[in-house]
């Protein structure tokens, strides 16, 4: 420590790390509801139902769920599942209201919504995940710490480069890559 070869560890402010926690119990939730709805499509796939709208669950969808005549225990099992979606899209809802009112004063949160496909989820999830650009020394240390930074091999005269490091956080990986999709 006395010959400063010791790395500077950050401490992340209580703020962030609680912004951190609601961003990131965000994406779970979203991740059980995606499960929830896959396994309401298997319960219409058992019974040789073909989803008639592409949007089962916006209000057409539900008119076709009302108008299902399905088996006793498929059709209490369709029930819960669309009730538990129906919680989850509320909770996510609410924590989406939450973390835009933390956030919204935020530069990093504005500035990073200017980007194409980087709405309020991703531009959240870069904001609490990276918390200051400014404590990187450049893009490129910015890029690496993400784990979107090429492997890169060098010895002797030969250099092999391969794929991303995918050293890091991943959720920061996640909103990166689905926002270069958009």
């Amino acid at each position: 420590m006395r010959l400063g070869r010791l790395a500077e560890a950050l401490i992340v402010p209580p703020a962030v790390r609680e912004l951190r926690e609601l961003v990131r119990f965000r994406h779970k939730l979203s991740g059980l509801r995606t499960g929830i709805k896959a396994q309401a499509h298997a319960v219409l796939a058992k019974n040789g139902i073909l989803p008639a709208r592409k949007d089962m669950w916006g209000e057409s969808g539900s008119v076709q769920f009302d108008s299902l005549e399905l088996p006793g225990a498929f059709d209490h099992r369709l029930a819960v599942f669309r009730d538990l979606v129906h919680y989850h899209d509320e909770e996510i809802t609410r924590l989406d209201r939450t973390i835009h009112s933390m956030c919204k004063d935020d530069a990093g949160y504005q500035a990073v919504q200017a980007f194409h496909g980087v709405g309020r989820v991703f531009a959240a999830v870069f904001a609490a995940e990276s918390q200051d650009v400014h404590r990187f020394d450049s893009p490129q240390a910015l890029c690496s710490w993400t784990g979107l930074a090429p492997l890169h091999r060098e010895s002797d005269g030969k250099v092999h480069r391969g794929r991303i490091t995918k050293q890091g956080s991943r959720l920061v990986r996640w909103a990166a890559i689905e926002a270069v999709a958009c």
